[in-house]
């Protein structure tokens, strides 16, 4: 089995409130606000980098974990934005944290790539025997965003080891029964390449196209059903249900969302620690880790305690199961 033996959090210095930063300037209703249940969100500023992050972060987990960055035999690194374009964060990190005996590779993308980061992982473990410790790098700076979250700035990394009897993965499911294309930057790919003639005004995100309608009619019915048979297979394959959850980490969309995904299940609100959500918001999928470090820090996980986790994106959804 493997088992997570450190966390490592870290979150830029400056804190914005999102009601006088995103939603009042941009229009939005304030009942609106209050539903999505985000008050304030974590804002990384020039010249601090992703990297940066990455690498306070990566140093707590190994303090934790109690071991040396040579003792780590390959670092798996996600995020959507890296200090430049074609830039392998995960080599990096590895040069300024020590790893030497580490290789390193990334797995690019959002929310659900970072469940896309635990199945690899695991997978490695049980492919490769000479694989006894994995650092995976979670790190993000896209915030300020307000569709369908308020989104923060932060990092979280995972010393995963072998045989390791402490937050021990017992499963993981993946549910992709459709990949919508409603989404994308039409110019800077081979069908569109960038030429001195083109006009880029903004950032990447302002020039998406995006097609609320498909969303509204084609994805957004898919949404819970989807959540809730990725998390009921994740649960079977560890031989467990819902019944024996003492904990269960979603992703973090808004609170209403996630309040109705635990009434989906018939469970109490308090089996979710919803209340993180109100001082840091969406943080990539790395946000139900950063939960799973405060809860145990807060008390709320014991001894043996099974934990269901889900994140999803682009209508990809991981689950998985985790028992302490």
């Amino acid at each position: 089995m493997v088992g997570i033996a450190g966390i490592g959090v870290a979150f830029p210095k400056k804190i914005v409130d999102t009601w006088e930063t995103y939603a009042k300037p941009g229009g939005m209703r304030k009942d609106i606000w209050e539903r999505m249940g985000c008050h304030s969100t974590y804002v990384l500023e020039p010249p601090s980098t992703p990297t940066d992050l990455a690498i306070e972060a990566s140093k707590k987990a190994f303090a934790e974990a109690g071991i040396d960055p040579e003792e780590v035999d390959v670092i798996i690194c996600n995020n959507y934005n890296s200090e430049y374009l074609y830039w392998q964060t995960s080599a990096k990190v590895q040069n300024l944290l020590g790893c030497h005996n580490a290789f390193t590779f990334e797995i690019f993308g959002g929310c659900n790539a970072v469940g896309s980061v635990i199945r690899a992982s695991i997978d490695l473990f049980e492919q490769d025997d000479s694989i006894k410790t994995c650092l995976v790098v979670l790190t993000e700076a896209i915030s300020g965003e307000t569709w369908p979250q308020f989104i923060s700035d932060g990092a979280c990394v995972l010393v995963l080891k072998r045989d390791y009897k402490h937050l021990e993965f017992l499963s993981h499911s993946q549910v992709s029964d459709i990949f919508p294309t409603m989404q994308r930057l039409p110019i800077g790919g081979t069908a569109s390449p960038f030429t001195k003639d083109i006009i880029f005004e903004g950032n990447v995100y302002q020039n998406f196209e995006f097609s609320a309608v498909q969303f509204r009619q084609e994805i957004k019915p898919l949404i819970y059903p989807s959540c809730k048979k990725v998390i009921d297979e994740s649960l079977e394959k560890a031989g467990y249900t819902t019944a024996d959850l003492s904990q269960i980490f979603f992703v973090h969309q808004q609170k209403y969302v996630n309040k109705s995904m635990l009434e989906m299940f018939n469970l109490p609100t308090d089996l979710s620690p919803l209340d993180y959500i109100d001082d840091m918001g969406h943080v990539s999928g790395c946000d139900v880790f950063i939960c799973l470090k405060k809860a145990l820090n807060d008390g709320k996980i014991q001894k043996g305690d099974i934990m269901s986790f889900a994140v999803m994106g682009l209508m990809d959804f991981h689950g998985w199961v985790i028992r302490y």
